[in-house]
């Protein structure tokens, strides 16, 4: 928990999402094929009724649930087989006509060892954090289930970010390296919904232009105002520009004064990083000028 707490007060900070053992992870949601009646009361929900074997034979519809009757679903972290997953936890929401759509109090779980809910949850535009005590590292993991059904027609569940942390996975490294959700599902009551089934994405270096730091993700993860360079695939060694510092360069012989970078300020100018701009101008004046005389010249002014 400790480890997640720490991935997510990184998250805060806004930094950018790494390329870590969870990337192309994504969210998806599947019909058990049980309905609340006949799930085993004395058992954990996660396991029970039908577990996909893979993203791609998700049951992305539920038919038929009513009061009483709820529709079991549960949602999935899924991740690209062959890659080596390391989940510790993962902040999510949801989003749903809650007059249409209902899950009774109480028909609701995580299927991890730790969850922290936004006040209201399951309620529609909220947000989730569930968290492991051991690293997961399969390729398809149960997050959550829910019961539900859909009061009077069809509906959508959309599964999406955690409106406060966004939509991330963490890792079991300390400080939790974070990995943001590639992709998430839906499911459809009474009509189809859609699972996001992960998919491997062009990576590039990503630039921060006020740093010059570099991390590879893909173009959807570089958001403005960091560069993306799908010509660049390695961060080592750092192939992004550092960062372009200027400053006024004051000419002490003139007081005259030019905004360049500190190699195009050549001695005798003395360049300030401090003064971005030369409006006005900041530059001391030029010495006055004097003229040299005489002991005897200055007593003839005065004859």
């Amino acid at each position: 928990m400790k480890k997640f707490l720490l991935a997510v007060a990184v998250l805060c900070v806004g930094t950018m999402a790494l390329a870590g053992p969870n990337q192309f992870g994504t969210i998806f949601a599947h019909d058990s094929g049980l309905g609340m009646t006949a799930t085993n009361g004395n058992l954990p929900i996660c396991p029970q009724g039908v577990i996909p074997a893979h993203c791609t034979e998700a049951d992305a519809e539920i038919d038929g649930a009513v009061i009483g009757n709820e529709g079991v679903f549960k949602v999935y972290a899924a991740f690209i087989e062959g890659s080596s997953p390391r989940l510790m936890g993962i902040t999510w929401g949801v989003t749903y006509d809650n007059s249409n759509i209902v899950i009774p109090a109480g028909l609701f779980g995580n299927c991890g060892d730790f969850e922290l809910n936004d006040t209201g949850w399951p309620g529609s535009g909220l947000g989730s954090s569930v968290t492991w005590n051991t690293v997961q590292t399969g390729y398809i993991v149960p997050v959550y289930w829910f019961a539900a059904y859909n009061y009077i027609g069809p509906g959508v569940f959309m599964l999406g970010p955690n409106p406060g942390q966004g939509g991330m996975f963490g890792d079991d490294t300390i400080p939790a390296q974070l990995d943001a959700i590639a992709g998430y599902g839906t499911i459809g009551f009474d009509m189809p919904g859609v699972p996001a089934c992960p998919q491997l994405v062009e990576l590039g270096a990503c630039c921060d232009p006020a740093t010059g730091a570099c991390v590879q993700a893909p173009a959807s993860q570089c958001l403005s105002p960091f560069v993306w360079h799908p010509e660049w695939q390695t961060c080592d060694p750092n192939p992004c520009p550092l960062p372009i510092v200027l400053g006024a360069c004051c000419d002490p012989a003139t007081g005259g004064c030019a905004v360049v970078e500190e190699a195009f300020c050549s001695p005798p100018s003395v360049w300030h990083p401090e003064w971005l701009s030369c409006e006005p101008n900041p530059c001391p004046p030029p010495p006055v000028p004097t003229e040299k005389s005489t002991w005897g010249q200055i007593k003839n002014n005065y004859r």
